[in-house]
């Protein structure tokens, strides 16, 4: 029995709807909305044993996002064809790591090997991995980040209530029990995906495909101002050229400002641009004019996410406004890495369910904006500065962002990759 999964990208937890301030309205902002589509069966049984000897153990839940990144972007790259392309790996990681419980034998290795999962039981995985989430924290009123799960199962095929007490406790899901042939089905889930994106995602689902047993959806919202936003006044209209020598207007902000964290490397320029009390970030990466960001992509994001890398200097911005929407399958693309017993016949989810089930799709949707305030999107906790020497202060950077450019929001502290993309042409909102 085929069973679909359809989802949202992020995680649910607790904590971090208890950090919540009431909703902030910021008039400029940026919003970062991902919703993951995937369609497998219904939900695992799992052991979940919490005391565990812990010595020796491998499994680190702070690299499984970067490790994401770096793995999946050159292909998301490749199949976006010069359009462009963002994920989450934070989000991805969540419904990963929820698959992953429900599996046994040869599926649950292909799991354990993406994930990085070594010495260590799975089930005791998704809760250390559920503790990194709730360390994910800020002390900043003006920044809103929320992210919620949600599961519901076809009457024939209820959860398995070993693994549904598991992804209440370590992801506080919402567990419920569906009649999906019927058409009210649909309209219920979709007020879910519109009540926990602020409505910027009001209709996930046309209809709810036939043959559905599980529908697993994760929802993440993020609004921030940045720690220095751009003056509106200095916006200007400015070319960008977008991949085969063709150029689009495109509103092109602008500031001067004596510390930025900037970065002159080899073959590109990337700067950090925080939000708020700087618990949060988004990072700029421009290859040099004439390099392509396709090259080595994967060496790219991990020498921009090198914080020592980094030191404060003056300079000027140039960077275009935004306002993205891209739709993916991550299917193919987790297939190449590895992952392909979930997919196929041969799939074992039997501590997800007693039905014989496979993963059909897995599907992400991001919405991302930014303007002169502030943008959408979670990065991390905490800024690194290094001092300028006294004696020689470097000159003054000009980064002009006017070609295709790569991007990563993540939240400094955890080292969680939230959202990671390579925006080819910032006049184009979807493909």
């Amino acid at each position: 029995m085929v069973a679909h999964w359809i989802g949202r990208t992020s995680v649910i937890n607790e904590n971090i709807r208890r950090k919540q301030p009431t909703r902030q309205r910021v008039s400029t902002s940026i919003w970062l909305i991902l919703f993951l589509l995937c369609l497998p069966g219904c939900l695992f049984e799992c052991a979940v044993p919490r005391a565990i000897a812990e010595t020796s153990v491998l499994y680190d839940p702070s690299a499984v996002t970067e490790q994401l990144a770096k793995q999946l972007l050159p292909a998301s790259i490749e199949a976006s064809k010069g359009e462009n392309t963002a994920f989450s790996p934070f989000g991805l990681a969540v419904v990963l790591h929820i698959l992953a419980g429900g599996a046994d034998k040869a599926t649950e290795e292909e799991f354990r090997d993406l994930l990085g999962i070594r010495d260590l039981p799975t089930a005791s995985a998704l809760l250390r991995f559920s503790d990194y989430l709730r360390g994910i924290d800020w002390d900043d009123r003006g920044i809103t980040f929320q992210s919620f799960n949600g599961l519901w199962c076809a009457p024939d095929a209820p959860p398995l209530s070993p693994y549904s007490d598991l992804v209440r406790r370590a992801f506080q899901a919402q567990v419920e029990v569906l009649d999906f042939s019927k058409p009210e089905t649909t309209d219920q889930i979709n007020a879910w995906f519109a009540q926990h994106t602020q409505n910027l995602i009001p209709q996930m689902f046309s209809a709810i495909p036939s043959g559905t047993k599980l529908v697993l959806a994760n929802a993440l919202y993020f609004r921030g101002q940045w720690s220095m936003p751009f003056p509106a006044d200095a916006t200007r209209t400015e070319p960008f050229h977008v991949a085969e020598g063709q150029v689009v207007d495109v509103p092109m902000m602008q500031q001067s400002r004596d510390r930025f964290l900037y970065l002159r490397a080899s073959g590109y320029e990337a700067i950090k641009l925080p939000f708020g009390r700087k618990d949060f970030e988004v990072i700029i990466a421009l290859p040099d004019a004439g390099q392509k960001p396709t090259l080595d992509v994967a060496k790219l994001v991990s020498s921009m996410l090198d914080d020592v890398r980094y030191t404060a200097r003056s300079g000027h911005l140039f960077l275009p406004r935004l306002d993205l929407t891209v739709s993916n399958n991550i299917k193919s693309r987790l297939e190449s890495l590895g992952l392909r017993n979930p997919f196929s016949d041969a799939a074992d989810f039997s501590k997800l369910t007693r039905s014989q089930v496979d993963v059909n799709e897995i599907i992400q949707r991001v919405v991302l904006k930014w303007d002169e305030q502030g943008a959408e999107a979670a990065a991390g906790t905490g800024s690194y500065l290094v001092r300028q020497s006294v004696e020689r202060k470097p000159e003054p950077f000009l980064m002009i962002v006017n070609r295709p450019f790569v991007f990563v929001l993540r939240h400094i502290k955890s080292r969680a990759v939230i959202l990671v993309g390579l925006v080819n042409n910032p006049a184009a909102s979807d493909h």
